[in-house]
């Protein structure tokens, strides 16, 4: 599952009847400051020391390419988000929001929705889990610098 395998201790865009965790960030949130998600430079404070679950909105895509910037900009700060998007390789969105920062790609395919807050079926699109590692970013980072010798990129993989 998702949220053992990350830590996940902060669900990004939520609300409350559907927030994976009881910490999230979602317009109906009864603390104001928390309505925005995309008011915060990054979730990394917000996630005290676990990772950061988000399935953004899919449209308008500048909202998404905003929710990825702020998983991105987390992972930076050091903490891994795991997010849940369209996959769309061949979109202009993909490649500056998922492929610039480097995120990890795991195809999941055409999801059945279920649950609680579901009215059955299956998405119309695949999906994918996007994951935001901190040492990932840095990884890439060092290595399109030239800067850093081999051994010690290894060591951090």
């Amino acid at each position: 599952m998702v949220l053992h395998r990350h830590g996940i201790r902060l669900d990004a865009a939520a609300l409350a009847r559907n927030a994976l965790v009881p910490d999230y960030l979602g317009p109906d949130h009864t603390d104001p400051a928390r309505r925005n998600a995309l008011g915060f430079q990054s979730w990394n404070d917000l996630a005290r020391g676990g990772g950061v679950w988000v399935n953004p909105p899919y449209q308008p895509t500048q909202d998404l390419r905003g929710f990825l910037g702020r998983a991105a900009a987390t992972a930076a700060a050091g903490t891994e988000v795991a997010a849940l998007v369209p996959y769309s390789p061949a979109t202009r969105w993909w490649s500056e929001t998922v492929e610039a920062p480097a995120a990890r790609v795991e195809v999941v395919g055409r999801l059945a929705y279920g649950g609680p807050h579901s009215n059955g079926g299956r998405a119309p699109w695949a999906s994918a889990l996007l994951v935001y590692e901190p040492q990932r970013g840095l990884v890439d980072r060092l290595l399109r610098a030239g800067g850093a010798p081999l051994s010690l990129l290894r060591s951090l993989l």
